[in-house]
């Protein structure tokens, strides 16, 4: 039975959202449908009644009928999203049907006068229920227009068109002012307690949608503090696990050095026993294991650096030793098509927390090497990496400025860039985290981030007080 009734509810409505507007066309939809159920049971009753008395079926029956089918008619327009015609005809056509039109054709019994006022004022109150005022005026004002006068003239209606056999009686006469003024106060006292109620329905929902906002924006904060948490952990453990590789890594290097320095010393007493040949392949041999004896020297040496769990104090830092150590370890990602440019103008050392400006050069440049990986093969991928001083308003900065050659970023994202949680990654590639921590590791330095399009493509440019 639920999912009928939702289904009902939801009967030709395409727009999934809870607004006023739909909110309107499901109570619509609920209205006419338990008048649907009402009525298949009243002209069941009646059929079965009919039957047992011999009675023939009279108008009273049939308009029994014809509301049945006026409910079928509004589950049509409904299902073909003719939403308008569906609450006009919920609106107006009941009341035509059981009030105005037996008394038209003259069917007028006694007992009409007595429970059509009340059927008046009940169907009076459908346009309040189901009609939004503010979008729907022309309906709502015509369904006042409609009901209320006919509230004040149904009775000399039923005279006028009663046969000319029917006789009013006493009762119906000496009440006719107080029963008027009976119902005049019930219909104005139905529809101002409609309308107080739907204000407050609209303010409490308005209270409500405002808690939400708020209460979605606290969720953010404390998602972010997590994040940054959860970040914070990560980079002190995985500063440990490298201070632990770094170290252990330096033993055996250590072992190779010495293996060095000892065929070093002995590489004079051997030149004068081999040829040439010999001699060259073995000089060869040695300065390949000086290199990769180098280099893994400064993998270490970055490792360590990384690795640094940092100071409560800046630092005076080296920015070109931390770019280049930042290089080692995105050396893998960096693929043979893209050109990094390296142009270092800043020769003093800036007070930095240097772990700290690691994971800022870290995010910047990982994110020029995702971008650019995703251009064609043929496309010119260059990242240009620059350092300088700058006077600014009697301080000097040093700056760090990273520019690569993608695509620029439209005004709007770039709003949004620092913005927690914000991507423009695939799902499963990136967390919106990484920008917004570099913001906030650079606001800890007392320096600012400034993004821009350039001719060349998009400019990081990142000041730090000297």
């Amino acid at each position: 039975m639920k999912k009928t009734w939702k289904s009902i509810s939801y009967l030709g409505l395409t727009d999934s959202s809870k607004s006023l507007t739909n909110k309107a066309i499901v109570l619509c939809n609920q209205i006419n449908f338990i008048m649907f159920i009402l009525l298949i049971g009243l002209n069941i009753v009646i059929t079965i009644l009919r039957e047992i008395d011999g009675i023939d079926m009279t108008f009273g029956s049939v308009r029994l009928l014809l509301f049945f089918l006026v409910t079928i008619l509004v589950f049509v327009f409904s299902y073909f999203q003719l939403h308008t015609y569906a609450k006009a005809s919920l609106v107006f056509l009941p009341a035509f049907i059981i009030i105005i039109l037996p008394t038209f054709i003259g069917f007028v019994e006694q007992e009409s006068f007595f429970y059509y006022s009340v059927s008046i004022i009940a169907f009076s109150a459908v346009p309040q229920l189901i009609l939004i005022p503010s979008q729907e005026k022309v309906i709502f004002i015509v369904s006042m227009f409609y009901f209320f006068p006919l509230l004040l003239f149904y009775d000399d209606l039923l005279i006028h068109f009663a046969p000319k056999k029917f006789v009013v009686i006493d009762l119906i006469k000496d009440f006719y002012f107080i029963n008027k003024a009976v119902n005049v106060a019930v219909f104005f006292f139905l529809h101002f307690a409609i309308y107080y109620l739907r204000k407050i329905n609209i303010s409490f929902q308005n209270d409500i949608n405002e808690y939400n906002i708020e209460l979605n924006s606290k969720i953010e904060e404390l998602k972010t503090a997590e994040q940054h948490l959860v970040q914070s952990e990560k980079m002190a453990s995985l500063g440990t696990l490298t201070a632990g590789i770094a170290h252990e890594i330096n033993n055996p290097l250590n072992f190779v050095s010495g293996g060095l320095q000892l065929i070093g010393s002995i590489e004079n007493e051997l030149t004068n026993n081999i040829n040439n040949d010999v001699k060259n392949k073995f000089k060869e041999a040695v300065s390949i294991v000086e290199t990769g004896l180098n280099q893994a020297d400064q993998i270490i040496s970055s490792l360590r650096t990384f690795s640094f769990k940092g100071s409560s104090k800046l630092t005076k830092s080296n920015f070109s030793e931390i770019i280049d150590s930042t290089l080692l370890f995105l050396k893998s990602k960096i693929k043979s098509d893209i050109n990094i440019i390296k142009d270092y103008r800043l020769t003093t050392e800036i007070p930095v927390y240097p772990d700290k400006l690691h994971q800022i050069i870290l995010n910047l440049i990982d994110n020029a090497i995702f971008i650019l990986n995703e251009l064609p093969e043929d496309f010119d991928k260059k990242i240009r990496i620059s350092t300088y001083s700058e006077k600014n308003a009697n301080d000097i900065y040093g700056v760090f400025e990273i520019e690569n050659s993608g695509p620029p970023i439209p005004d709007d994202i770039i709003r949004k860039l620092f913005d927690p949680f914000f991507t423009t990654k695939e799902p499963g590639t990136g967390t919106g985290l990484g920008l917004s921590i570099c913001y906030s590791l650079i606001n800890e330095h007392n320096g600012n981030i400034i993004v821009n399009n350039t001719e060349d493509g998009v400019l990081f440019k990142i000041e730090i007080p000297a």
